[in-house]
């Protein structure tokens, strides 16, 4: 039936929805025929909208969870963590540079959340690296003062990781430090002595490879 139609209370057939009488049987409508025939006619129209907001909904939940739920990789490392300020391939390297800025958190902690990251989208397909990329060169940075007082950044540690280790990684099974003992190469400056010396204090037995390298 469509939208300016409503049943004729006599014969049920199709007609105009302001009609006064049937054409069909010839039945004259009173007043509160017409009016309850388009209020019924109201609530046909609301119900069917209803149907299909309904009906939307479900397609959407049902794509959501044909495709896992699962939102696309970044599209660069710095989409990854708010830390990495920059990410250049050279030859067979990601460099990665991270910026702890003066957010006082312990830096082998957060670069290891920040590395953690980074391998997940990896693991996901995120463009960029090629059959080439072969390490993932890690360079943490942080606040220091300079000689004369002033506020300064200096590098804090380097650290380097197989890009095939970060892919292979389970991550539903690791943690961030198990992620840092994945690196073979390190480098600790000596401004950065105290923080790993404090974070090996926490974590030895966690981070064994990584403070093995790194004291």
């Amino acid at each position: 039936m469509k939208p300016d139609e409503r049943k004729c209370p006599q014969c049920a057939e199709a007609i105009k929805i302001d009609a006064r009488i049937c054409k069909h049987c010839g039945h004259v409508m009173s007043d509160g025929e017409i009016a309850a025939g388009k209020a019924a006619k109201r609530r046909e129209l609301w119900q069917g909208g209803i149907g299909c907001l309904v009906l939307v909904i479900l397609a959407g939940l049902a794509v959501a969870m044909c495709s896992g739920g699962e939102s696309p990789p970044p599209k660069t490392p710095q989409e990854v963590d708010p830390l990495i300020k920059a990410a250049t391939y050279m030859g067979p390297n990601l460099n990665i540079d991270m910026d702890l800025g003066a957010t006082g958190d312990l830096p082998v902690e957060r670069a290891g959340e920040a590395v953690e990251k980074l391998g997940k989208a990896l693991k996901s397909g995120m463009p960029g690296p090629t059959a080439e990329t072969k390490y993932v060169q890690v360079v943490v940075r942080g606040p220091t003062l300079g000689r004369l007082g002033e506020e300064d950044t200096s590098k804090y540690f380097q650290m380097r990781f197989s890009v095939s280790d970060l892919r292979r990684a389970n991550y539903d099974n690791l943690t961030w430090f198990d992620i840092l003992n994945l690196a073979d190469e390190i480098y600790i400056a000596r401004v950065a002595d105290p923080a790993v010396a404090q974070f090996c204090t926490s974590y030895a037995d966690g981070a064994r490879n990584f403070c093995r390298q790194a004291l």
